[in-house]
């Protein structure tokens, strides 16, 4: 693929885009494809930066050209130095991990370090560019799909040109571009009248064929990758990053202790997350529960653990679910809203549980505004997650705790 001249961001990228690879964690691989699909969404690899300080170097200095604006050319004069002086330049002798094979193979060079620079800068670009899609699509609710600026364009791309969705279809969950080495194809947020006016393009499914990923250890797994997507750049990046931050939360909840556990959860709920939580895809999408992101929404103490015969310290609840039970209860004098799920908490702390079924409890609670129940379901893997969360009258209630006695 003949290319222009490369990509590169402004002097100001949006929070979003910055935090992008400040959030992942380095993982040294000797093949690119060891860290996989969405994996690339909370982990930094670059092929063969097998050393930690390679790797951590390169990351702080992608870090810094994507705050700073930073040229390739200002930014690759800068860290070629620092390789050459860990020692990861040229052609240098190592053994491939999977076969014990040892022969040159290419570290840094000026081809490779273009690779990583486009590579990740556009994948932030695209990270953020669905983060921000997601707090602005009641008013452009539709992406529009258009080529870059590359000479010649892989053909599956070129089918792609002017196809008109809407902003959470499942089709961008794998054509979120970038959508392959080299590709500079972008998405633009567009209105419904300009999506009318252009006609939007019917619904599709994403054909895919199989692919065999190696692992570093030798081993290998069958994949299926969307035709004209090259192998580990099938995800959307930003999509992934939201999951990444509600697993990475989660990790953090679980370790911190039950005080330090609480104040993080009260000021989550507190916050913009519930409604960006709620607009994530739809309950009703065809795929939601696979699009779907877990958000912690309260710390278990032991007792409420002992009760629900459930073993991890944190309540989860699913996008899917928040977008299903705030639309589902949306009428009426006291609608479930996204904030409402800061209610938990004190629910599953202070409720009585009315009704203990098979792997299901149900709570009721007096609350300021009135009476609130909660529904919740434990994994096999002992995990609490949400599936119900609503304003009752009393008439509710006293079927609720009958139904408990059956």
């Amino acid at each position: 693929m003949a290319d222009r001249p490369g990509f590169t961001f402004g002097s100001e990228p949006s929070p979003e885009v910055s935090a992008y690879l400040r959030e992942k964690g380095d993982r040294p691989a000797f093949r690119w494809s060891e860290v996989w699909g969405q994996e690339h969404a909370h982990a930094f690899t670059v092929a063969k930066a097998v050393q930690a300080d390679v790797l951590g170097t390169i990351r702080e200095s992608l870090q810094w050209a994507i705050d700073q604006g930073v040229p390739y050319e200002t930014w690759s004069r800068e860290l070629k130095p620092e390789l050459q002086r860990l020692g990861w330049w040229g052609q240098v002798a190592m053994a491939d991990p999977a076969t014990g094979e040892v022969r040159d193979r290419e570290l840094g060079s000026p081809r490779r370090l273009r690779t990583i620079y486009d590579a990740n800068l556009r994948s932030a670009r695209a990270a953020g560019q669905w983060e921000r899609s997601q707090r602005t699509k009641a008013v452009l609710p539709f992406w529009l799909y258009g080529l870059g600026p590359s000479v010649n364009h892989r053909p599956e791309h070129a089918a792609m040109e002017g196809v008109v969705r809407p902003v959470d279809d499942p089709v961008w969950d794998a054509w979120f571009p970038p959508n392959g080495w080299g590709c500079k194809c972008h998405l633009r947020q567009i209105t419904r009248a300009e999506a009318e006016r252009r006609g939007v393009t019917a619904p599709f499914e994403v054909q895919t064929k199989t692919y065999r990923r190696v692992r570093d250890d030798g081993s290998f797994e069958r994949v299926q990758v969307p035709v004209g997507i090259d192998p580990g750049w099938h995800t959307n990046p930003g999509l992934n990053r939201s999951r990444t931050l509600m697993t990475n939360l989660t990790e953090h909840l679980a370790s911190a202790g039950e005080p330090a556990a609480r104040a993080l959860m009260s000021d989550f709920w507190a916050g913009s997350m519930p409604e960006a939580l709620a607009a994530q895809p739809a309950a009703r999408a065809p795929n939601a529960k696979a699009r779907r992101s877990l958000a912690p929404v309260a710390v278990m103490t032991e007792a409420t653990r002992a009760a629900l015969d459930a073993s991890h310290p944190v309540a989860m609840v699913g996008s899917d679910y928040v977008a299903k039970i705030v639309d589902g209860h949306r009428r009426g004098a006291r609608p479930t809203r996204p904030a409402d799920f800061a209610r938990v908490q004190a629910i599953l702390d202070g409720g009585e549980l009315v009704e203990r079924r098979d792997r299901r409890g149900t709570y009721v609670m007096r609350m300021d505004d009135g009476l609130w129940t909660l529904t919740v379901n434990v994994t096999r893997q002992g995990e609490v997650v949400v599936l119900s969360l609503f304003a009752i009258d009393s008439d509710r209630e006293e079927r609720l705790r009958r139904r408990g006695k059956d």
